[in-house]
């Protein structure tokens, strides 16, 4: 009888370990599915803010080339439209990837930036400096994450520079244990700047703060995006986890 007992003992505890098993598998596996699905909407909404970003820019560019069009400024025009072409090619050979490295992330951005100063010269001037502990063609970043804060700091705080030149000044750094990086300038500021009904309030900011939310939500990433009024001008703070090849 004992042994009986002992042997019905152990099958059920094998019964209950082989279920556990099983449960734990189960859930896992719903677990896996779960934040598969998740991962695959956190990319479709990432598509679809990429898709804005590029028509937001083309349309803010056709507008400098039709400025120098009616100025009738036809070789001015021409070196813009070829700039234009180079940068629009490589804005949409990224546009498809998840990360690109610093070093394309600021090559387009030079010929982003040295596009605006053809169309307002001796508007501004700018300097970009990336730390030595930062290997550019390693560390990754989102495509186009930086652009649209530029785009803000020029269209709307040094176009409303009546008198001071503007001065554009990018660091991409380490710190503490995340890239870092700082877009300054000496534009108007948020507190003089009021957009005219219908052209669209930061729209460039707005999609990269809501790239910003999709990755911390779905990613589990701790990216931050800081805007800090100054007495003269804005800066903008953004921390990544830091991402290499």
């Amino acid at each position: 009888m004992p042994i009986a007992f002992g042997g019905g003992a152990v099958l059920i505890s094998c019964f209950l370990f082989g279920y556990w098993q099983y449960n734990k598998r189960r859930v896992a596996q719903e677990a896996g599915k779960i934040a598969d699905y998740q991962a695959r909407v956190a990319e479709t909404e990432l598509k679809a803010l990429r898709a804005q970003m590029n028509p937001h820019f083309i349309f803010n560019s056709l507008n400098a080339i039709r400025y120098y069009m009616g100025e009738n400024d036809i070789a001015a025009a021409d070196d813009y439209l070829v700039m234009f072409a180079n940068l629009t090619r490589s804005i949409l050979e990224n546009s498809e990837k998840k990360y690109i490295s610093i070093a394309e992330e600021i090559r387009i951005l030079k010929l982003y930036i040295e596009a605006e100063m053809l169309r307002m010269p001796e508007s501004f001037n700018y300097e970009i400096n990336v730390s030595k502990d930062i290997d550019q063609q390693k560390t990754l970043i989102p495509p186009m994450l930086i652009q649209p804060l530029v785009e803000n700091s020029i269209w709307h705080g040094f176009a409303k520079n009546e008198n001071d030149k503007g001065f554009l000044q990018l660091e991409v750094c380490q710190k503490n244990g995340n890239l870092y990086i700082m877009i300054d300038d000496n534009g108007a500021g948020r507190k003089n700047h009021k957009v005219p009904a219908g052209i669209g309030n930061s729209m460039g900011l707005r999609l990269t703060e809501n790239r910003l939310k999709i990755l911390n939500h779905y990613h589990r990433e701790n990216g931050s995006l800081k805007i800090l009024d100054k007495k003269k001008g804005t800066r903008v703070e953004i921390s990544l986890p830091l991402q290499q090849i």
